[in-house]
């Protein structure tokens, strides 16, 4: 008679976990767009949108050459891909507005200080390789479907992209964000 209790328990929590960061989420990533955040945060870390867009489309066009076999070069912060394709990397494409993001949500989502302090930087450079990856999925994309890049581009690559922040999230709300019980 306990068991249908507990399984309701155990599933009315992860449901409460995962609407709370939807919450969260769309308080911040809402409040974001409204205020215009993203105009002010690319002019206010121009400098730093610059070397981290060197960073990460250096790192994506090794990957292309030596990993994925694309012979591209790179000219600032566009790659130039065989057939005259080339994706161009903005601040948008480096993914620290996500981290600000999930630092932002982390900050706000209950779980403990002492784990967080670490979690949020490890998380965030998993977000920062996560976004070299789309990058490079894109760049991939381009190159063996150019006609079906923007489809790429605004859907599917976005959602693979968001689907590793929730998952970045759920490790957290699964395994880190409760203290542990001791087992007696």
């Amino acid at each position: 008679m306990d068991m249908p209790n507990n399984i309701f328990t155990k599933n009315f929590y992860k449901l409460k976990g995962i609407l709370l960061f939807l919450f969260i989420s769309t308080l911040i990533i809402g409040g974001w767009k409204i205020a215009h955040l993203d105009d002010y945060l690319f002019v206010a870390l121009a400098e730093f949108f610059k070397l981290l867009i060197s960073i990460e489309i250096h790192i994506s066009q090794f990957f292309l050459n030596n990993v994925m076999g694309i012979q591209s070069t790179l000219k600032e912060d566009v790659i130039e891909l065989p057939g005259n394709a080339a994706l161009l990397m903005n601040p948008g494409c480096t993914g620290l507005k996500q981290v600000i993001q999930l630092f932002l949500i982390m900050v706000i989502y209950p779980g403990p200080a002492r784990k967080k302090i670490w979690y949020i930087p490890v998380a965030s450079f998993v977000l920062f390789i996560a976004s070299i990856l789309h990058f490079v999925l894109l760049a991939v994309l381009l190159n063996a479907y150019p006609l079906q890049f923007a489809f790429f581009h605004d859907h599917l690559s976005r959602w693979i992209y968001f689907t590793i922040f929730f998952l970045v999230w759920l490790v957290w709300e699964d395994y880190l964000s409760k203290p542990r019980m001791n087992k007696s």
